[in-house]
C-alpha cells in the first residue's frame, strides 16, 4: 500500500486546523493543500508541514480550483483523500472527488441534498426523531398561508447554510412583511415553527464504516440569534454527561444519513424548554466549528486531531467511547463596547488556573459570537456556573 496523499482545502482557516495537517504528516501522509490566502499569512508550522500550497485567487472558482488540482495531481500523483472539515467547502470537497474520482467520501449527488435543511427532516423522520414543522416557501402570500396554520412567533433561515447564521425571528405579520421584503430572494429560505428550549448537540467521528468511535455533547446556554441580534454575551459548554436520549437519537440520524469515510459529523437539536424532549435541527458533516474541538479536548483529555488522523492512517483509534469526561469546558464571549464589571486582570487573577483559551476572536466570528474568548475547564458544574458569572457580570 503506498502513502497517503491528502488534497486539503484552505487548512489556515480555522488557524486550529492546521493540526489535522500536522497530525496526518507526523504519521506518514503527505500533503498537499489548495487555498486563496497569500503564502505569507499561512503559519509557520504549516508551511513545514504541507509538501506544496498552491494559491488560488477566488475560491469560489471551480476553472481556478480545478487547474490547481490538475496541477498537483500531475506532479504528486493520484490523491487518496481530499478534506476540508469545513461546510462552505463539503461541495467543492464533493465536485473534486467526483471528477477526480478520489475516493473516502462524498460524491456530488451524495452531498446535493444533505445540505439542505429541507431534506434534512425527511432523513430525520425516517429516524423517529422529532424535527420542526416547516416549508419551503417562495412567495410573501404562501409564507401567511403557513402562518395561518402554525401561528407566531416562526423562523427564517437559508434552506442551505451553517447553524443560525442567517436566521431571523418573525414575531408578527408587520415584522415578517419587513424581513421578507430584506431577505436575499436568490437564496431559498425555509420557515418553521420556533422552538423554545437550548440548543444541544451530539458530535462525534466515524469510521470508513460509519460506526461511531468517539462521541461528546455540548450545550448553548443562549439563543444564537439573540445574540447576534442584541449583542449579547454568549456561552456553551462541553456536557460531563451525555443524555442516553441524545446518545440514541444522534446515532439513529447517523445511520440515515449514511455518515461515513472517517468523517466528523455535528448534530443540532433543541432540548424542549416545556418536556424537555428533543427536536432534531441540522446535521453538519464536519467538525463542530471555531474551539470547540479544543474544548472537547479539554474536557475528555484527548487530542481528536490526533484520533481522526490515526482513523485516516490506521483505521483505528486511542480514545475510548465513553459517557462520562473528565472535566467540563466552557467557553464564554465578551463583547468590546459593552460595560463589564470584573476587568482582563481581575479575571486572569481569580480564575485564571482555570483559563485554557484567553485571547479576541477571529474577526469572521466577531460580529456573531463577541470580540474575547474566554476558554476555561472545572471539574464541577457549580465552579463552571461560578465562573461564567463572573466573566459576564455588568
Amino acid at each position: 500500500m503506498g502513502q497517503e496523499l491528502v488534497l486539503f482545502l484552505f487548512p489556515n482557516f480555522p488557524p486550529n486546523w492546521g493540526l489535522f495537517v500536522k497530525n496526518l504528516v507526523t504519521r506518514g501522509a503527505k500533503v498537499v493543500a489548495i487555498g486563496d490566502a497569500p503564502w505569507e499569512h499561512i503559519s509557520d508550522d504549516l508551511k513545514k508541514d504541507l509538501a506544496e500550497y498552491y494559491r488560488v485567487w477566488n475560491g469560489e472558482d471551480y476553472s481556478q480550483i480545478r487547474d490547481a488540482v490538475v496541477f498537483l495531481q500531475n506532479k504528486h500523483g493520484r490523491f487518496t483523500r481530499v478534506s476540508s472539515h469545513n461546510e462552505h467547502w463539503l461541495r467543492l470537497e464533493a465536485r473534486i472527488r467526483t471528477e477526480f474520482n478520489i475516493p473516502n467520501g462524498y460524491t456530488l449527488s451524495e452531498i446535493e441534498n444533505k445540505q439542505k435543511k429541507s431534506f434534512m427532516k425527511t432523513l430525520f423522520h425516517k429516524a423517529n426523531v422529532n424535527t420542526p414543522r416547516g416549508k419551503v416557501l417562495s412567495s410573501e402570500e404562501e409564507l401567511l398561508e403557513f402562518v395561518k396554520e402554525i401561528g407566531y412567533p416562526l423562523c427564517a433561515k437559508p434552506n442551505t447554510g451553517v447553524g443560525g447564521y442567517g436566521a431571523v425571528k418573525l414575531k408578527n405579520e408587520e415584522h415578517l412583511r419587513d424581513v421578507w421584503k430584506s431577505i436575499s430572494k436568490d437564496k431559498e429560505y425555509i420557515v418553521e415553527e420556533y422552538i423554545e428550549g437550548r440548543i444541544v448537540t451530539f458530535d462525534g467521528i466515524v469510521d470508513a464504516q460509519g460506526e461511531i468511535v468517539w462521541y461528546g455533547s455540548f450545550e448553548v446556554t443562549k439563543n444564537i440569534m439573540e445574540t447576534m441580534t442584541a449583542k449579547d454575551d454568549s456561552s456553551y459548554f462541553i456536557q460531563r454527561t451525555v443524555p442516553t436520549d441524545l446518545i440514541e437519537a444522534g446515532s439513529r440520524i447517523v445511520k440515515k444519513f449514511e455518515i461515513r469515510n472517517v468523517e466528523f459529523f455535528h448534530i443540532e437539536f433543541f432540548r424542549r424548554a416545556s418536556d424537555n424532549s428533543l427536536v432534531a435541527l441540522e446535521v453538519n458533516m464536519r467538525p463542530p466549528g471555531g474551539n470547540t474541538l479544543d474544548m472537547y479536548n479539554f474536557a475528555h483529555s484527548i487530542d481528536l486531531y490526533a484520533e481522526w488522523a490515526n482513523m485516516v492512517m490506521f483505521g483505528k483509534t486511542t480514545a475510548p467511547i465513553h459517557n462520562e469526561t473528565p472535566f467540563y469546558c466552557c467557553f464564554a464571549s465578551r463583547w468590546f463596547g459593552n460595560n463589564y464589571k470584573h476587568s482582563q486582570e481581575e479575571i486572569n487573577q481569580n480564575y485564571g488556573q482555570h483559563l485554557m483559551i484567553n485571547e479576541p476572536l477571529p474577526r469572521i466570528w466577531a460580529g456573531t459570537m463577541g470580540d474575547w474568548t474566554y476558554i476555561f475547564k472545572t471539574t464541577t458544574k457549580e465552579k463552571m456556573e461560578e465562573i461564567l458569572r463572573y466573566i459576564h457580570e455588568h
